[in-house]
């Protein structure tokens, strides 16, 4: 038993530590706005299966960017939907020019799933600057210049954004809580040299680097399929760069269950667990901090509560400021109710991820 409580303490010692580092470290640098360049022509790539509830939601918001219409084109890659998904795109297509529909068939090479209908949408793409996203996803206005002046000013292979989701509810705000707090400790990586990985529903990449990986085809197969072409560009030489402001953010739709919740969850780590061994004991290490905490508290009640809300306020500083850096709004209660949500999500996850269950994902198992 003594071991145990060794063994606790250092985990709950690291936590802390660590998150005391990250808001040591944290910046708040102005970021101007990206300048103004001459348009190019731009793909938004976009999969969809079994998307009637939302696809519209993502198509109005899509048409509302204020990108030069003739220089834009929709490509819609409808992945084998059992719902009316392809009459609502029909729809689209046929009232506005710039939406095209795309039949996802076969799969090619290693591309399964939503990795195969990306790779099928590539192939049809016109243009050599492709924006990715979802049907569950809205993008603000000035996503698609935002993201497409950025590459241009960085010369980059890929421009990640900043997805959140919508606060419907105490349970949506809270998994919104928790990406911002995701979202900065990814930020905090690539500015220290690191990349990590981009969100698949806010993505920029060029057509030269997709090609250059030899795209979804030949990339080996994750359900995180965005966390492998991400890999497979950085490995390959390329730069990224990660637009951490207003103007990249969209807002994708939370999770109504738990049960969903941790089924995306179990697909995300799935993509973490690949990632430089510095970072995946990193995430372990935040990962383990309630059940190690936990279990000094049935020993040393005070203990386990001084450890509880020392890392609640140095967590709640540090969310506060990275909400503040996208103009993104947190109240006391949020960040208070989270340290409960993370305790019970956290513990939860480790259990259910060991569980030796298939991931299931669109009506797909993996």
């Amino acid at each position: 038993m003594i071991w145990l409580a060794i063994a606790c303490g250092a985990l709950v010692s690291a936590s802390l530590l660590l998150n005391l580092v990250l808001i040591l470290r944290w910046k708040d640098p102005y970021s101007a706005p990206p300048p103004a360049i001459p348009w190019p022509s731009v793909s938004v790539l976009l999969p969809v299966r079994n998307e009637e509830a939302t696809l519209r939601r993502c198509l109005d918001a899509l048409l509302d960017c204020d990108y030069p219409v003739e220089q834009l084109e929709i490509l819609v890659g409808n992945d084998h939907s059992e719902d009316d998904t392809q009459r609502i795109i029909d729809e689209y297509s046929q009232r506005f020019g710039v939406v095209r529909s795309i039949q996802v068939g076969e799969n090619l090479g290693n591309a399964r799933g939503k990795a195969n209908a990306l790779a099928h949408l590539a192939k049809a793409a016109t243009y050599d600057l492709w924006l990715l996203t979802d049907a569950d996803t809205a993008v603000n206005t000035r996503w698609i210049k935002s993201m497409v002046a950025r590459r241009a000013e960085k010369q980059v292979a890929i421009v990640a954004g900043v997805t959140l989701p919508a606060p419907l509810g105490w349970f949506g705000t809270l998994q919104r809580t928790d990406y911002l707090l995701a979202w900065g400790m990814i930020q905090q990586a690539v500015e220290a040299g690191v990349g990590i990985s981009s969100a698949g529903n806010n993505m920029l990449i060029t057509r030269e680097a997709y090609e250059k990986v030899g795209g979804y085809e030949t990339i080996p197969f994750s359900v995180t399929e965005d966390f492998a072409l991400y890999k497979a560009v950085l490995d390959a030489g390329y730069t990224v760069h990660h637009e951490f402001t207003t103007l990249s953010k969209a807002e994708t739709l939370a999770e109504t269950t738990w049960g969903g919740l941790l089924k995306q969850r179990k697909r995300w780590m799935r993509g973490a667990v690949q990632l430089p061994i510095t970072m995946v004991l990193l995430l372990g290490v935040q990962a383990m901090y309630y059940p190690a905490v936990l279990g000094i508290t049935i020993y040393l009640p005070w203990l386990g509560g001084v450890a509880i809300a020392t890392k609640a306020c140095i967590q709640a500083w540090y969310m506060s400021r990275v909400a503040r850096r996208i103009d993104e709004k947190i109240t006391g209660w949020e960040l208070w109710a989270y340290e409960l949500y993370s305790a019970i999500l956290s513990t939860t996850m480790v259990i259910y991820y060991l569980w030796p269950t298939r991931i299931k994902w669109k009506g797909r198992s993996y």
